[in-house]
């Protein structure tokens, strides 16, 4: 049998041709949407106390004494870190009511909010899924107050997202800034809200991925008052190869993956193709089965995992976690491990890290660039990174070390990997997982 002709240093690789293109189709939209909408006076009353005198405040006309009476009766707020409770106005400064000492009119299904989730925040099939808006904190920033960079706790595997509503009052500064990836995004909802005498009354509003990373900057002057949601899918089912309803990253996901499909050049013997999954999913400490997971895939990874399926591709979520050195001067080489669940990384041996994962969870050493690595360990496995995890791995220091607006961690975030098992030439697409 004669050799394949070598390639030409002057065509094209289609291993990176493809998998460049595969990393393009998987960029979705930003993880937020943001702006403002009318208001009706009537849906804009407070109601709050911690005794039996409770106060109202409307609004539509808010003054000064009313909103510094509002901050007076509100508790500092802390925020979460490794499990603890922590007050600390060097990191978060700003005051809280519980949803069991306030109320208010407003109705995010009535005033529209819901409907701006859809149309503006959420892909695909899930533009139709049922969403439950769960009332969680009113906060009050008052001068020089702001949020350093957090991520909202998680309360469930079916949690999605937050909902911030911003008040109409008048105040300078408040802005909340997103951060993704090297990206940053700055909502401006001071500006949002202001209005001249005449104009209609206007929420400002920000809806966002509830792990991405978001900050409050200083208040200059006046009051910042929000309204907090927690957003769920109410009755979410697996994505299915079936749905017709497509979108954009989809059907680029979709063309990118069958071109694959069709190149008997791309790893003609078969091999992985690994995606760095783009958010981040809650997970239950102690039970942190993926299989739950599949169910509440948000933006881009369910487009994803909806071209898979309707290609027949051979497709499965692994966790990928790596030890988080106690020694910065240590040369012990680890690999990173590929499992088929999220364990509780904490309660491992330092000794031996790799190798006890490996026969404790079935796990599998990748072949990656990671420094610190030795060529004399060798990797079990090899995957052709479409979106490498290299920045993104769970450790056992980050498991648990993250600054949240909860100290809870009944829930943790977790990075997951969707891996494509890609058969040889003529046997491309199998059973999916």
């Amino acid at each position: 049998m004669s050799a394949a002709p070598a390639q030409s240093p002057s065509e094209p690789n289609p291993l990176k041709v493809h998998i460049e293109t595969l990393e393009k189709a998987f960029v979705g939209r930003a993880p937020f949407c943001s702006g403002s909408i009318p208001v009706a006076p009537e849906d804009i009353l407070l109601f709050y106390g911690k005794d039996k005198n409770a106060r109202r405040l409307d609004f539509t006309d808010a003054s000064e004494e009313d909103l510094r009476h509002l901050a007076d009766t509100c508790d500092p707020a802390s925020f979460g870190v490794d499990n603890e409770d922590v007050m600390d106005d060097s990191y978060r400064k700003a005051g809280k009511l519980d949803i069991a000492h306030f109320v208010t009119t407003l109705d995010p299904v009535k005033c529209g909010l819901v409907e701006v989730i859809r149309n503006q925040f959420l892909e695909g099939p899930q533009v139709k899924a049922s969403i439950r808006v769960e009332r969680y904190k009113l906060n009050v920033y008052g001068r020089e107050g702001f949020f350093k960079g957090h991520k909202d706790t998680p309360r469930s595997e079916s949690m999605f997202g937050s909902l911030v509503v911003v008040l109409p009052t008048d105040h300078v500064g408040g802005a909340l800034v997103f951060r993704e990836n090297d990206q940053e995004w700055t909502f401006d909802s001071a500006h949002a809200v202001a209005r001249q005498p005449g104009e209609t009354l206007r929420l400002g509003y920000a809806v966002f991925y509830s792990d991405v990373e978001h900050a409050v900057t200083p208040v200059q002057a006046g009051y910042r008052v929000t309204l907090t949601y927690n957003l769920y899918f109410e009755d979410p089912s697996p994505v299915q190869g079936s749905v017709v309803l497509h979108d954009a990253t989809y059907d680029k996901l979709y063309s990118a993956l069958q071109a694959v499909l069709n190149d008997s050049t791309f790893i003609p013997e078969g091999g992985l193709l690994g995606f760095a999954l783009r958010r981040e999913y809650p997970v239950r400490v102690g039970k942190a089965d993926l299989g739950t997971i599949e169910q509440f895939l948000k933006g881009s990874d369910a487009a994803l995992l909806r071209a898979c399926k309707a290609l027949s591709l051979n497709a499965s979520f692994k966790a990928l976690v790596r030890q988080h050195a106690t020694d910065p001067f240590s040369v012990t080489p680890t690999y990173p491990v590929l499992c088929n669940r999220i364990p509780d990384v904490k309660r491992f041996p330092q000794e031996d890290w790799d190798d006890y994962v490996c026969r404790k969870f079935g796990g599998k050493r990748v072949a990656m660039n990671v420094e610190g690595i030795g060529s004399w360990v060798q990797p079990d496995i090899k995957i052709h990174w479409v979106l490498s995890p290299r920045q993104s791995l769970t450790t056992s220091k980050q498991q648990y070390m993250a600054f949240g607006n909860e100290p809870t961690l009944t829930y943790v975030y977790a990075h997951v990997c969707l891996i494509i098992d890609l058969g040889p030439v003529g046997a491309r697409s199998g059973t999916n997982n």
